[in-house]
């Protein structure tokens, strides 16, 4: 009985050590995640606006309902907009007054997913 008890709890531990492990990773890229900033391109979108910036966000796959990497873009959206609010200021960080903006999201594993997005941030007029 010992060794099956043993066994049991062995595996139990191992799925713990798994589960956590991937949850951490999960929330250290969303909060230390890649920003990049691209100083040297030039656009069209005029005076008000800054040189492209781009930020990556990180979540877990959804298998069952919902967009897939709907939870991925909203935190890469976030983290670009607490960065540029960092770098050029509060009046650039609105996602919705940027332009020039994309989006992609890939797979980053069997149970992640992860999000780029990039734009010219701009001021208010």
């Amino acid at each position: 009985m010992s060794i099956t008890k043993t066994i049991c709890a062995t595996a139990a531990a191992a799925v713990c050590f798994v589960g956590i492990s991937m949850s951490a990773a999960s929330a250290q890229d969303y909060r230390h995640g890649e920003f990049r900033r691209f100083e040297h391109e030039k656009h069209r979108f005029g005076p008000r606006c800054m040189y492209k910036v781009e930020a990556r966000g990180s979540a877990e796959k959804k298998f069952f309902g919902g967009r897939p990497g709907g939870k991925a873009e909203a935190r890469a959206i976030a983290h670009w907009e607490a960065e540029v609010s960092k770098s050029f200021g509060p009046q650039y960080a609105s996602w919705g007054r940027a332009q020039g903006k994309s989006a992609g999201c890939r797979p980053r594993g069997p149970l992640e997913i992860q999000c780029v997005v990039a734009a010219n941030p701009c001021r208010d007029r």
